[in-house]
């Protein structure tokens, strides 16, 4: 997402106290690289102390990672991954990169369970989330549960979106105890057998496997909380309102926001609302999407303080939002750009190079 731009929003990037309760897990590559920069930052800003697990899916996230070595944030690779899970490594040669990606969701859960016996929860996280509120109180809201899951939400109009699973692999938690760890396993162990990028009966990817849990392991806990995995499919069915700079949703905390199919083309990032047929309204505008962007561009170019100085490498990574070879991709793709063509004609996508400092306040970009 680079652009010529000035971006001087400064945070102070640090690990205030907090009592370390759980360790987080992400996965992301050099592709990626900036988005769970921005997931990391903003834990940080939220005052989240706890260990962040990145499992690296390329050499460059690995060395970059590294050479940063920002405090609580730990580094590992699908190769460490194998040893806590037999057959992971045979994935690779017979599934697509992105199955791949999917296969080594729990997986990773399962190897921090195991390095990390010292937190009471292991969490994993998607790499496009974006918080914008402590997530103490989600845990607070788990009780005695072992697992939690947070549901789609889908509205009325996307109903048809629930063939792809009831629950989204975004933020999936498991308490380091014997039911949920076995959870992990089962989940870890079903992926392994089956974890595809189409649907076949009730299973789908890594996803479809969550709605089995609650029937298999009863301890487990939908959290139904409003504020917790706002994305482009549900948005629209939420009222999202801001009082400076604290966002609610449906009168609850805004916890994170899932950016998910946030895409640049050119010169343009677009939000991929159209997509669930939700219109970009100016407090998600405003308060959520811009100031996410902002810090991406930050990131890209070395100026925000998770890692100034070392801008993102500029690298080709292979697209992983779908098998390319596939019909069905072809025909996501070529909706997908139709969609973007309509969110720049209707003032729904973001130019490039009027993303500035300036227009941070005055919010006269469009």
């Amino acid at each position: 997402m680079a652009a010529s731009v000035r971006i001087s929003k400064e945070r102070q990037f640090a690990l205030p106290p907090q009592t370390k309760t759980a360790a987080y897990c992400t996965m992301f590559d050099s592709g990626y690289l900036a988005r769970g920069l921005a997931l990391i930052h903003s834990l940080r800003q939220q005052g989240v102390r706890d260990d962040i697990w990145v499992l690296c899916l390329d050499d460059t996230t690995e060395s970059f990672l590294k050479r940063l070595a920002l405090p609580g944030v730990h580094t590992t690779t699908p190769e460490a991954l194998e040893q806590y899970s037999p057959g992971l490594e045979a994935s690779r040669t017979t599934r697509s990169r992105v199955e791949f990606f999917f296969t080594c969701t729990p997986a990773l859960v399962r190897f921090v369970l195991a390095r990390d016996e010292s937190c009471e929860w292991v969490v994993y996280l998607d790499s496009d989330m974006y918080f914008y509120t402590n997530p103490a109180h989600v845990f607070a809201a788990m009780g005695d549960g072992d697992v939690g899951i947070v549901p789609h939400r889908f509205p009325d109009r996307l109903h048809h979106l629930q063939q792809y699973g009831t629950f989204n692999v975004a933020w999936v938690m498991f308490r380091n105890t014997t039911e949920g760890v076995a959870c992990a396993e089962w989940w870890r162990d079903r992926c392994i057998e089956w974890c595809f990028d189409r649907r076949d009966g009730g299973r789908y990817a890594d996803q479809g496997y969550l709605d089995q849990f609650s029937e298999l392991f009863p301890t487990t806990v939908v959290l139904t909380d409003p504020g917790i995995n706002v994305a482009p499919w549900n948005l629209g069915r939420h009222t999202i309102s801001a009082d400076n700079n604290a966002i609610s949703v449906d009168g609850c905390p805004l916890v994170f926001y899932h950016f998910h199919g946030l895409r640049k083309r050119e010169n343009w990032i677009y939000p991929n609302l159209a997509m669930y047929k939700t219109q970009l309204e100016p407090v998600v505008r405003d308060k959520i999407y811009l100031p996410y962007i902002a810090d991406l561009i930050a990131i890209e170019h070395g100026a925000l303080e998770i890692n100034r100085g070392h801008p993102i490498p500029t690298t080709h990574v292979p697209s992983v939002t779908r098998n390319q070879h596939s019909i069905r991709s072809a025909g996501y793709r070529a909706r997908r750009r139709m969609v973007q063509i309509m969110e720049r004609r209707a003032g729904g996508a973001f130019r490039l190079d009027r993303i500035t400092a300036e227009t941070m306040q005055s919010r006269n970009y469009d």
